[in-house]
């Protein structure tokens, strides 16, 4: 029965997880019978010039029918295919389901729903990510490594054994401790191989697929690491099971969870006699756990029931495999990827359902709820050991005293003139962080004068930009860029924009720079662009600055998504069943955060380091926004205070780092860790040195109030004294304007479930984009800006280039050349005097550089 249960989890999931995809290339094929190409989703027709596609952008995303299919594999012989599978199980059920045995049928599926649950759900992953939600998951089934595909393999592999061992041995012992019917003698045949590999082989050859599409000219190799992966999974159980069954009794032995030939009957020698004696010590212990977990033979001494010793000594085996994995991660450390995130998706769901199960086998027999129970110890131990989130103001441990706001700021050096040269020798040397400082920003250091000091500071020489001098503009110009979230692609559309920008225009942008307001994965862009600005500030050789901005650009592509499920799989898995093996302050945000530090330049800068410069005009302002969980607040972390006046008052006011935590010497990265905790992805946390209990507040993505950060740009610049200048609003978009849709097909509660998560996460392109758009023309037509003279331009660089962009922190190979198309299409644009490239050169006073026209291309939307 329970091979039963298992054939049709895994036929009812490959089912569902291709069964759409198939009839997709199905209909694809009737379309290719009427001589209609199929196009790619990443394709995009050019608007406004009727010209042909540009197959530039849209040959990494596109669909499985990216290419004209056979005609005759059409819908109807795949419908055909999956109404035979669909016979097959019913006919393969029936078998099981005679009259005499359903009541125990049902009963022992029951016994067994967490099993077949984790079955279902490690399968269930190439479904979440092909179809069900592929923006938030479809990276995880793209591997950035061939090898990372063995891993996959061997452990997708092990937890479909592990799920078919747990079933068999509660299907042996259930009688005994539930009297249910007994079943008969247990076997390993080919249908039992055939089973393990069905349920195992589904998201290792989903993973196959989907980077094959993404990186086709590595499929061979990556067809043997798969192959290498299968053989090594098998190796392991057998070398497993020949070792279990020199130290486990014969008679203790469940033949059915291991192949025939493996469990021979072994000859007794003094060591084989040792562990029989364990054994029975064991089973003592396990006696006093009821029926089904020992037995007592005709010598009247207790042994464990068949099975569970098997099941002992493959948790051990399997515990040390998990402490050696958790141990390569922190020797490598977090600068590589050892395993790929979906490697810790599937051992964390192999890890549950072995919890799962075994406390269900335990709690059934008293019919105690196997999931309240875990609620109630997961409750005891968040009060007892207080198991929450934590991130540290002051990471060298340093105590934090409170600050009454009576008193007066600590005094700070004013702004010289003008800015210290740079200093000499090489600019990729780490310098020392400044300790000068440690408490808060003065009043004579507020953002106000910071930007008006960033404003008039002396110009520096013209600098040679990508071997070309750049020209002065006639006057200054102030570029304040609002850097949108949305995971690692507004990271890498954030610096992209940036160095292209750079690039371009020389020191006329980099000085003409003044404030930056990031959210989410914005922060991140704009961290590793700032991290980098002393270097490309003292650089005066082009190759040397070419390096740079390249670095940074790949370093914002970065996965940090492995780090994402190392921290679920180890300090956080651990955290919910044992708080006290775990340290407080790891969790899989405090991995994300080092992963990004793995990857900086100055991993130990604090935003007080940063702020000395901005105070000084030396860099340009920075605010990473965040949003406090208990009152919805926005809160802007930034070293320097603001005076801006908001027309709110009490709960409806923004908070500052500054006010809340004012001798706080909080790390860069932990800033931009607060501004970017994805949902979900990052947990929730607060600080864990804070002042007093009263002000350890919750910190979450700074998207759910303002995913543009522009409310910060215009509150500052509400306040700002500057006259007779152009201010550029230059905003930094990652995802396209989603086009008005039909509306959705589906209903019921399984909709009504989900709709207020994807609500929350459509807004994110409509209403707040509506919102600020709206924000952008009120400031501009302002009494303010007519009375100073200002002129306010609207710059947008919006993402062009697919229809369905990632929200994860990944980014697959076709994703990365999706970002680099976009900016040739703004390129090419810019070239026919249109898009935000031509618009920034007007204001600039730059000269379009020539651009070769390849064909229409689509205009982004430019205001």
């Amino acid at each position: 029965m329970t091979r039963a249960f298992f054939l049709i989890v895994a036929i009812g999931v490959w089912a569902l997880t291709w069964g759409p995809i198939l009839l997709g290339i199905g209909w694809a094929g009737l379309l290719t019978e009427a001589a209609t190409p199929i196009t790619g989703m990443g394709d995009i027709p050019d608007v406004g010039t009727g010209g042909p596609t540009n197959s530039a952008i849209g040959t990494a995303t596109g669909t499985i029918a990216d290419s004209p299919l056979n005609p005759w594999f059409n819908s109807r012989y795949v419908s055909a295919l999956l109404f035979l599978v669909l016979v097959l199980v019913v006919i393969r059920v029936s078998k099981f389901m005679m009259h005499e045995q359903r009541v125990a049928t049902v009963h022992l599926l029951l016994l067994m729903r967490f099993g077949v649950l984790s079955a279902m759900a490690s399968m269930g992953v190439a479904a979440l990510g092909l179809w069900i939600e592929p923006a938030y998951f479809g990276g995880l089934l793209v591997m950035l490594s061939p090898g990372h595909l063995v891993w996959v393999t061997v452990i997708a592999l092990l937890s479909a054994f592990a799920s078919m061992a747990m079933g068999f041995a509660l299907e042996v012992n259930a009688h005994c401790r539930y009297g249910t019917c007994p079943v008969q003698e247990l076997s390993w045949g080919w249908k039992e191989w055939g089973l393990w590999l069905l349920m195992g082989s589904l998201v290792p050859v989903t993973c196959l697929v989907q980077t094959i599409r993404d990186v086709p000219d590595r499929a061979m190799e990556l067809v043997g690491c798969l192959l290498l992966g299968g053989v090594a999974s098998v190796g392991v159980v057998l070398l497993g099971a020949a070792i279990i069954q020199r130290v486990v009794h014969p008679d203790l032995m469940l033949p059915g969870l291991w192949p025939r030939w493996i469990c021979r009957v072994p000859s007794e020698t003094m060591t084989e006699r040792w562990f029989y004696r364990l054994g029975s010590w064991i089973a003592v212990g396990f006696s006093r756990l009821g029926k089904g977990y020992a037995e007592v033979d005709e010598n009247g001494q207790s042994r464990l029931s068949p099975g569970h010793a098997q099941l002992i000594w493959a948790m051990l085996f399997g515990l040390m495999g998990y402490a050696a994995a958790g141990l390569l991660n922190r020797l490598v450390g977090p600068s590589v990827d050892v395993f790929p995130p979906v490697f810790y998706l599937l051992l964390l769901i192999m890890l549950s359902g072995l919890v799962l199960q075994g406390g269900s086998f335990f709690l059934d027999y008293f019919r105690v709820p196997t999931l309240l129970t875990l609620l109630v110890l997961s409750l005891g131990f968040y009060f007892v050991y207080d198991t929450d989130h934590y991130f540290r103001l002051n990471p060298d441990e340093e105590p934090i005293a409170a600050v009454d706001s009576q008193s007066e700021s600590s005094p700070v050096p004013t702004a010289p003139e003008s800015p210290a040269s740079p200093p000499p020798g090489n600019p990729l040397v780490e310098k020392e962080p400044s300790k000068a400082n440690p408490g808060k920003m003065g009043k004579s250091s507020d953002v106000q004068s910071a930007m008006a000091q960033r404003s008039d500071r002396k110009r520096t020489p013209p600098m040679v930009g990508a071997g070309r001098e750049s020209a002065l503009p006639k006057k200054r110009v102030l570029i304040c860029v609002a850097a949108a979230g949305g995971g690692v692609q507004a990271s890498a559309w954030t610096a992209q924009v940036l160095t292209k920008l750079e690039e371009r225009f020389g020191e006329n942008f980099s000085d003409n720079l003044g404030v930056v307001s990031a959210v989410s994965g914005g922060s991140l862009g704009t961290m590793v662009y700032l991290d980098s600005w002393e270097e490309l500030q003292a650089a005066t050789d082009a190759t040397q600055r070419q390096e740079l901005w390249q670095q940074i650009r790949e370093h914002s592509r970065a996965s940090s998504l492995a780090a994402t499920g190392q921290g679920l799989a180890y300090p956080d898995f651990w955290r919910s069943v044992f708080p006290p093996l775990v340290h407080r302050d790891d969790d899989r945000g405090t991995r994300i955060e080092a992963a990004w530090k793995s990857r900086m330049r100055h991993p130990e800068r604090s935003l007080n380091d940063w702020g000395e410069k901005m105070a000084k005009g030396e860099m340009p302002i920075v605010v990473f926004n965040s949003t406090i969980v208990e009152t919805g607040q926005r809160m802007l972390l930034c070293p320097l205070p603001t005076t801006s006046k908001t027309p709110c008052t009490g709960q409806a006011t923004f908070r500052q780092l500054t006010e809340m935590y004012p001798n706080s010497r909080m790390r860069v990265s932990t800033a931009v860790r607060l501004s970017a905790t994805f949902p979900y992805v990052m947990p929730m946390c607060k600080p864990a040195d804070a002042p007093s209990p009263e002000t350890a507040f919750h910190f979450c993505d700074g998207g759910y109030a303002d995913n543009e950060g522009i409310m910060s740009i215009l509150e500052w610049l509400d306040e700002y004294q500057g006259e007779n200048q152009t201010i550029v609003i230059l905003r930094i978009l990652p995802f396209q304007a989603s086009p008005l849709s039909e509306a959705s097909s589906h209903n019921g509660w399984f909709y009504s479930s989900l709709g207020p998560i994807s609500a929350i996460a459509s807004v994110r392109n409509t209403s707040q984009v509506e919102r600020n758009d709206r924000m952008v023309r009120l400031f501009r037509d302002s009494k303010k800006c007519a009375e100073k003279n200002l002129k306010v331009v609207d710059v947008v660089f919006e993402f062009t280039g697919q229809n369905l962009a990632p929200i994860s922190w990944q980014l697959t190979e076709g994703q990365k050349r999706n970002i680099d198309n976009a900016w040739q299409v703004l390129e090419e644009n810019a070239s026919r005097k249109q898009g935000p490239i031509a618009k920034l050169e007007e204001i600039l006073q730059m000269p379009p550089q020539p651009q070769p026209r390849t064909g229409g291309i689509p205009t982004p939307r430019m205001r």
